[in-house]
């Protein structure tokens, strides 16, 4: 039985690329800072934490097989507290020739007892938000016990865009439990063809409540 290793903690932020005309806005910065310690949690630019806290760790620092290459500078995790979910919206321009076509693709892998696992969603929506088409799903491997190094599996799906699809919502389901148990997401990619270009990802809607009273109490000791 092994057991992820605690390092010390890195910085948590980290900018997401996905500037005008840049064709994956799933990817990030290389500039991007991400944590190696497996306790941390952090924001992951782009996404809505929806709920749990999930970790955007460092991909060199995971003792991990690939499917191919290096490993990726970034790896999203379910964090130390268990289940996380997270979402994000992705604009889609319209095109010429009327038909265009959509791959979406992802490494998984899962560590620990149970069955859980990292599943990624697309749903296409038209302009009144009404769904277009099936769902677009990722399933990842489940968990296969505590060996290590961590085995990424790749995922991909491709599909022609509904007509009409303005945009697709994106639902990143990251199982676990605390302790060891962790499900995994990298290099995540879409693609489209003909070549789209997507603006920056809008921030995340505030959801700090509007107090009307503030009260601040000190004791002296």
């Amino acid at each position: 039985t092994a057991v992820l290793p605690t390092i010390s903690a890195a910085a948590l932020a980290a900018v997401c690329v996905a500037r005008a005309g840049n064709a994956n806005p799933l990817g990030f910065a290389p500039t991007l800072r991400c944590t190696t310690d497996p306790q941390a949690a952090s924001t992951v630019p782009g996404w809505t934490i929806v709920s749990g806290s999930p970790a955007l760790r460092c991909g060199s620092a995971l003792p991990a097989t690939w499917p191919s290459g290096p490993a990726p500078r970034a790896v999203v995790a379910n964090g130390p507290y268990g289940t996380g979910v997270l979402e994000r919206s992705i604009p889609l321009q319209a095109t010429a020739s009327g038909r265009r076509r959509f791959t979406l693709s992802a490494w998984f892998a899962a560590f620990g007892s149970g069955t859980g696992r990292a599943v990624l969603t697309g749903t296409f929506r038209g302009a009144s938000g009404e769904r277009l088409g099936a769902p677009v799903v990722l399933r990842g491997p489940p968990a296969a016990g505590t060996r290590l190094p961590l085995r990424f599996e790749p995922r991909s799906v491709a599909t022609d865009v509904p007509p009409g699809a303005v945009g697709m919502d994106l639902r990143l389901d990251l199982d676990g439990r605390t302790g060891v148990a962790r499900s995994y997401i990298a290099a995540m990619r879409l693609k489209t063809a003909p070549r789209m270009s997507f603006p920056p990802p809008a921030p995340p809607p505030a959801r700090v409540p509007r107090f009307d009273h503030v009260f601040l109490r000190s004791e002296e000791r």
